[in-house]
Order: structure tokens, then sequence, then C-alpha cells
């Protein structure tokens, strides 16, 4: 506690941040075979690294964070996307009405969603292999 509170900040940060970021990529693993609930707590780990990363980078040079920023903000937006395709896709199988016209509508929709989740899908494994190339900036 108190000894802690003596120690300069940037010492912490690092630690905190590296301590982050292993959460995040031990989430991460096996990225392209992850089930929406694997996803969803890599997209929690990608969520704490990115706002640690954010309060913490001002401590650090702006440069050397901007790499690790970009990546972040493309990975949670990818996952989010994600997210938001497996929700959808809850919804539609949750949806009680019925009809010839219901029915088509929700094939519509249900081949954009995937159409969606495929395409983020493919961004995130690039997203994913910038994060783990970008410069960690607390180092």
């Amino acid at each position: 506690g108190a000894r802690e509170l003596r120690r300069p900040v940037r010492g912490y940060a690092s630690r905190a941040l590296a301590r982050r970021f292993r959460q995040t990529v031990r989430r991460g693993q096996g990225v392209a075979g992850l089930d929406a609930a694997g996803l969803h707590r890599l997209r929690i780990a990608v969520k704490k690294l990115r706002y640690t990363a954010m309060f913490f980078a001002p401590l650090f040079s702006a440069r050397r964070a901007a790499g690790m920023r970009r990546a972040l903000t493309a990975l949670q937006d990818a996952l989010g996307e994600i997210n938001d395709c497996a929700t959808a896709e809850r919804l539609l199988e949750q949806a009680g009405a019925r009809g010839a016209r219901v029915t088509e509508a929700r094939q519509l929709v249900a081949r954009a969603n995937d159409t969606l989740r495929d395409e983020q899908r493919r961004k995130l494994k690039a997203a994913w292999k910038a994060l783990r190339a970008a410069r960690r900036f607390w180092e």
C-alpha cells in the first residue's frame, strides 16, 4: 500500500501494462478458432489493456505509444463488430414472428450478418498480428 505509493508511477505503469498485455495474449491464443465466448473474453481483455494504455501513455513517448494505440483500437473495433454479429444471431433466433415474409427477412438479415462477421474475422486476424508486432512502449 503505502510503500507502493512512494515508488515512481512509471515503474508501476510498466508492470501494469505488461500484466494486461500478457493477459490479452493469453486470451487471444488461437484467435482464429475462438468461439463467441472466447472472443468475448478476449474483447474484455483488449478493452482493459487499451484503457490502461491510454491512461498511462502520457508517461511515455507519444510516438512510441502510437502503434500500440492503433493496434488496440483496430482490435477492439473488430471484436466489437463480431460481438454485435453474435448478438444479432441470438436475436434472430429468439424472434417469435412467423410467416413467409418474416422467414425471408430473417434469411436476408442472417446472410448479411454472416458476411459482416466473416469480414470482421479477417480484420481480427490482421489486427491481432498488428498487436503482437506493435512496440511495447512501456518496456
